[in-house]
């Protein structure tokens, strides 16, 4: 036997002879399963209280995308996550949250900028949908946002109490 300092001992040299170590049996037969989606009726969601007055107009009627030529899918989620989801699926292949593109929703007006992915569902739900509509209280203008208005409120209203 020769001597080595222990730190240089290599693995075989500390571990008795003609041991093996088992393996799980399952180790490699994992199969991922895709996750389930079950849609939910509109009337069953929960909307948070900020947004209920406008979600509840909005969630009762029938809205068809818009979204390039054709797609026809009545929207079933008037959110700006539910449309997200609903472009995800039906129109954007490889859907990349920092990615640009422009809006192709048909028949709105809609500037030629480009956004990023992850505001289109926002930018339709508020823009083209107007589920998102929010009425001032002195002087009856609707805007499409919710920090608009407050902007409106505090700066511009000719109604505000001063």
């Amino acid at each position: 036997m020769h001597d080595t300092h222990p730190l240089h001992s290599t693995l075989s040299d500390l571990s008795p002879p003609n041991v093996t170590l088992p393996l799980p049996q399952d180790q490699w037969s994992f199969e991922p399963s895709l996750p389930s989606f079950t849609p939910v009726p509109v009337d069953d969601i929960q909307h948070a209280s900020t947004s209920a007055s406008s979600l509840e107009d909005s969630s009762s009627r029938i809205v068809t995308c818009q979204w390039g030529k054709s797609c026809g899918v009545e929207l079933d989620d008037l959110t700006a996550a539910g449309i997200a989801r609903h472009l995800k699926e039906y129109h954007v292949q490889e859907w990349d949250n920092r990615a640009r593109g422009r809006c192709e929703w048909h028949g709105s007006p809609c500037t030629n900028s480009t956004m990023y992915y992850a505001s289109f569902g926002k930018h339709i739900a508020s823009v083209h949908l107007g589920a998102t509509a929010r009425p001032c209280e002195k002087c009856g203008e609707t805007f499409a946002r919710a920090d608009t208005l407050d902007r409106h409120m505090k700066l511009y209203c000719r109604l505000r109490s001063k």
